[in-house]
């Protein structure tokens, strides 16, 4: 090879340029972040080797981005410690079905606070033995997006509205294929409460579900709705008040579809 083809092949040989290659900028993205409880206690302590539901929800509330709590115990009761739990992060907490597992304050408190903001999910859980002491919603008190499902919210009270649940103005409550019984507002008799099983000042959507033998001191033993509501294929019966409208007192526009009412 002459001289002339040498020189061409070591200039070819040393002509390798890098080959940039272009890069989007990502969006942040939260992951989600899965939680199991494996004790049916009400305890904090880290050192311990278990998970309790106030833990987990804890854990969660801390987590920013919607996280999901579901249980690894056996059939039984969690039997809160004298206080409320509260939720202030988005969260679905699924049990293993209201029949196996019930979460009970004992008439010592309230059960669940949603804060504004936050969008949750109970499914497949009873919530029983809630109080609010000269305040609202004895089981749950609600201001944020919250949606029950195959849930059974019993025995709840409050001295003041929403002995089952109340949910604020600032909120939404979906209700699905679950029971509100025997839950009772006005239980320090003074007669100024309303909505045994719930009053919901925002929003309101129940479907296939039942509210029975729920009792209020002032206005409807089974549902207060101020806001706009929608009630579907649902049974309400049997509840009772000393004044007004012992099954459903609606304020604004109710929207009811093949729906029994007998108080």
């Amino acid at each position: 090879a002459s001289m002339d083809d040498a020189a061409s092949k070591q200039s070819h040989s040393h002509d390798i340029r890098p080959q940039w290659v272009g890069l989007e900028a990502l969006e942040p993205r939260i992951l989600l972040s899965a939680y199991v409880v494996d004790s049916l206690t009400d305890i904090t302590d880290a050192g311990d080797g278990v998970t309790t539901l106030r833990e987990a929800i804890e854990a969660a509330n801390a987590a920013p981005g919607a996280d999901t709590i579901q249980f690894a115990t056996d059939p039984g009761t969690i039997t809160l410690g004298g206080t409320q739990i509260e939720i202030t992060d988005d969260l679905t907490l699924t049990g293993p079905g209201f029949d196996l597992l019930t979460i009970d304050a004992n008439t010592a408190s309230r059960i669940f606070r949603f804060r504004p903001g936050v969008t949750a999910t109970l499914d497949g859980l009873t919530i029983s033995g809630g109080a609010a002491f000269f305040d609202d919603g004895g089981g749950i008190y609600n201001e944020g997006d919250l949606t029950l499902t195959a849930c059974a919210v019993t025995q709840n009270g409050s001295d003041e509205h929403g002995g089952g649940i109340y949910s604020a103005a600032t909120g939404s409550l979906t209700i699905r294929t679950s029971t509100l019984t025997h839950n009772r507002s006005d239980r320090d008799g003074n007669l100024n409460g309303g909505g045994g099983a719930i009053w919901s000042e925002g929003s309101l959507d129940i479907s296939d579900s039942v509210l029975s033998d729920n009792s209020a001191g002032l206005y409807a033993g089974g549902l207060y709705s101020v806001g706009t509501a929608s009630l579907r294929n649902s049974t309400v019966q049997a509840n009772t008040t000393q004044a007004a409208a012992g099954g459903i007192h609606s304020r604004a526009a109710m929207t009811p579809h093949d729906c029994t009412s007998h108080g």
